[in-house]
């Protein structure tokens, strides 16, 4: 039975939009927690040079595939979520077998890329000689494992496509406290060090896959034995449809899946550049990550309902609240990041010592902190203009302003303006610069770009 919609062209609009951000950010929350784990078991049982390996020198490349995978996963959601909603049983049924042979051949293929790449990579970013062999073990057993993130991936995103989202809550849950309990046994009682830490997520991963599989059989089942195709060649028929339904779920996915590896390369490029400094600094920039990691989950979860919002208002024409929307998320967004930088800087002694026991580590690491939170609240502009923006289905844009304004000027500060000062606040400048600029950008292309002329009460 398909669960009721949420409409948000009436009523309220704050409360609709916290309606979809809840389950969203909880689930991003939960995602959160197998890296955030690794890193804080492995801080406090390998001491700083462990820390620095698993955190910002391997994170980086770990965000890359599975940021890309997630963005492949979108183009599954937004296909299924179609047929779902015009009752086309068969093309739902060959949507979820196509979806998921997609997310198999690219988990295999980033696989096998992964693990034969890792020690380039870690030579191209610069790692330390004490640290680069410790993340190449980690890597090369993640990346083992990227071919069951891929699945489970897919399957959470069919299924809440059609309106399944406490299943893969579920899910994430239960893998959270098994990735917590096999880190414990792996790495503080049998010592495996670095490779038992990357074994407990590969393996939590491969059990959060199998159980989502589980979830898409038994959902599906009924449906298949139930299904009464009428009309001749349906096998024939059938072939076109997986690979037409193939090729619209890859031109959806693929923009999404390169812009998140654009936004990954240059947070590489900005990594390679830490891992110039000392040891300390690299396990001090790895532990604020772990921080700002929860504030990319806001984030994203906070864009996902302001573009769901303004899409079913732009649909229905809805000029007036688009606009008073827009205004009421941009507050709204502000405020909660000013209110999560508040919290993270009160809180920032005890979350440093979580993930270690070393001062100087710490020291730095809040010295960072201080330096950046107040920064973050920018960010807010870039989510929802860009929310805005979709929701008109113009897609380039966005990702052409994110393209400049986030990545190549990021880049372009990490390379040709922060050797200047070799100060690690100096070169992490570099992220509220390219923050404001790409703020700027969509500001300016909302206010005269052509689509927002149509809309003109949105904007007053």
């Amino acid at each position: 039975m398909k669960n009721k919609a949420a409409v948000l062209t009436e009523g309220p609009i704050l409360p609709g939009l916290f309606r979809l951000f809840l389950p969203i950010m909880l689930g991003a929350l939960l995602q959160q927690c197998y890296n955030t784990i690794d890193v804080a078991i492995v801080g406090n049982c390998l001491g700083k040079e462990g820390l620095a390996a698993v955190g910002g020198t391997s994170s980086t490349m770990t965000n890359l595939m599975m940021e890309f995978l997630v963005g492949i996963s979108s183009g599954a959601a937004v296909v299924i979520s179609q047929y779902f909603g015009a009752h086309k049983e068969r093309e739902l049924r060959d949507g979820v077998k196509t979806a998921l042979a997609i997310g198999a051949v690219l988990g295999l293929v980033l696989s096998a890329a992964g693990i034969l790449s890792a020690p380039l990579l870690l030579e191209w970013m610069h790692a330390p000689k004490e640290i680069a062999r410790m993340a190449e073990i980690y890597l090369r057993t993640y990346f083992g494992g990227l071919v069951f993130m891929a699945l489970y991936n897919t399957g959470a995103a069919v299924l809440r496509a059609v309106g399944d989202t406490k299943g893969p809550l579920y899910v994430l849950a239960g893998c959270c406290i098994l990735n917590l309990v096999l880190d414990l046994l792996f790495v503080a009682t049998w010592r495996w060090g670095i490779f038992g830490a990357a074994l407990a997520t590969v393996a939590a991963q491969t059990v959060s896959a199998a159980l989502t599989l589980r979830l898409l059989i038994q959902r599906f089942k009924q449906a298949a034995q139930g299904a009464n195709v009428q009309g001749t060649g349906t096998q024939a028929a059938q072939g076109v449809i997986i690979q037409s339904t193939r090729n619209r779920m890859l031109s959806i996915g693929l923009p999404s899946g390169l812009q998140a590896v654009m936004y990954s390369v240059s947070n590489m490029v900005v990594q390679s550049q830490v891992n110039t400094f000392s040891t300390d600094v690299i396990a001090a920039a790895s532990v604020f990550d772990r921080l700002e990691g929860f504030f990319w989950m806001f984030f994203n979860a906070f864009g996902a309902a302001v573009l769901t919002f303004m899409g079913q208002n732009y649909g229905a024409g809805k000029k007036e609240r688009m606009r008073r929307g827009l205004l009421l998320s941009l507050t709204a967004g502000i405020v909660l990041a000013l209110a999560l930088s508040g919290i993270s800087i009160a809180g920032g002694r005890w979350f440093f010592g979580m993930f270690t026991r070393d001062v100087t580590v710490r020291e730095i690491g809040l010295s960072i902190l201080y330096f950046l939170m107040p920064w973050y609240f920018v960010y807010v502009f870039i989510e929802v203009f860009s929310g805005v923006i979709r929701s008109t289905g113009n897609a380039l844009w966005p990702m052409g302003i994110c393209c400049f304004g986030i990545c190549i000027l990021r880049m372009g500060w990490a390379f040709f303006i922060a050797p200047v000062c070799h100060e690690i606040n100096f070169l992490l400048l570099g992220y509220p610069v390219s923050w404001s600029v790409t703020a700027l950008l969509f500001l300016l292309y909302y206010r005269f770009g052509r689509p927002f002329k149509e809309l003109g009460a949105v904007w007053k």
